[in-house]
């Protein structure tokens, strides 16, 4: 998918729809090498649709460049939230929108009552851990064998004092 960018051009957010599907599928693709750990298009679709879930994209023109996904509960002593997906389309990495899609989610999760926000990210995606920690997460948990056997995971935390960005 070739994304033309224009100098000004500026990257906008909004909730997902089911005619976002393709391209984040795409974006998908273009993001995780192996099959187990990519979201399909129905898990996409799924997601979008489920009243429980907030799943937002990005952008740039007339193109979605990433999307992310998480959800609030708040049943229980301490309400807390999950980023469950997110992914930036190669051409669009280093424009600042997983930054964006990352305080938009933590902020709408925050204003539905979650105290800690939670994440799983590879142990070896680096970009990725950087991001995260830049907006406050910190590693709590090491999960072996999360993605597929060898294929170890971070679970991350913001907790309620912390600030995105």
């Amino acid at each position: 998918m070739n994304i033309p960018v224009r100098p000004l051009e500026t990257t906008t957010t909004r909730l997902a729809t089911l005619a976002d599907v393709p391209e984040i599928l795409a974006i998908e693709h273009l993001s995780f090498d192996h099959a187990a750990e990519r979201f399909d298009e129905k898990k996409i679709a799924f997601l979008i649709h489920s009243p429980r879930t907030l799943v937002l994209v990005a952008r740039l023109g007339d193109r979605v460049v990433g999307w992310c996904a998480g959800f609030s509960w708040t049943r229980g002593v301490t309400p807390w939230g999950r980023i469950y997906a997110l992914a930036v389309h190669p051409i669009a990495r280093g424009r600042k929108v997983g930054p964006l899609l990352m305080t938009q989610m933590i902020d709408s999760l925050r204003s539905q009552g979650a105290a800690r926000i939670f994440l799983e990210v590879r142990s070896d995606n680096a970009s990725a851990i950087r991001l995260y920690q830049k907006v406050g997460f910190n590693p709590c948990q090491t999960l072996a064998d999360f993605y597929r056997p060898g294929v170890h995971a971070h679970r991350m935390a913001l907790d309620a004092n912390a600030s995105a960005m």
